[in-house]
């Protein structure tokens, strides 16, 4: 009895070791992105010569999403309350650590189209989630 407590014991801390190697076992990640001005809105925004000068004092909000429903394979979030929210740096960059899960960013600013994406952020990982905004019509 003893010998198969002890190789339990031994398998579960196996276990445990690879979750925590592999980001499973860590509840917190890092979101972090840099807000930029969109050069021409014709073009794709991720095109690299489409990325203008970094915004300065863009306001990046964090949003809570909450699962739904599951209907036939398709998962279904509604937008929830403001969890965190920040101005960028002199460089653009935001940063924000999250509970693993998935949320939606927001950025606005001043002049420019309010841009929103969902994010899916990972325990132990960094997600990245830059934003090239276009100037306001």
């Amino acid at each position: 009895m003893k010998k198969l407590l002890s190789v339990c014991m031994f398998l579960a801390a196996i276990a445990l070791t690879l979750l925590t190697l592999s980001g499973c076992g860590e509840q917190f990640g890092t979101l972090q992105g840099v807000v930029t001005q969109m050069q021409d809105p014709a073009k794709p925004a991720e095109d690299p010569s489409n990325i203008g000068p970094a915004i300065d004092q863009a306001t990046v909000v964090i949003y809570s999403l909450t699962r739904q429903s599951d209907v036939s394979g398709i998962e279904v979030y509604t937008k929830g309350r403001i969890l965190q929210k920040m101005l960028t740096d002199a460089a653009g960059a935001f940063s924000f650590s999250l509970s693993k899960g998935k949320y939606v960013v927001e950025v606005w600013v001043e002049g420019y189209t309010m841009a929103k994406r969902q994010v899916d952020v990972k325990g132990g990982r960094t997600t990245q989630a830059s934003f090239n905004v276009p100037a306001a019509p």
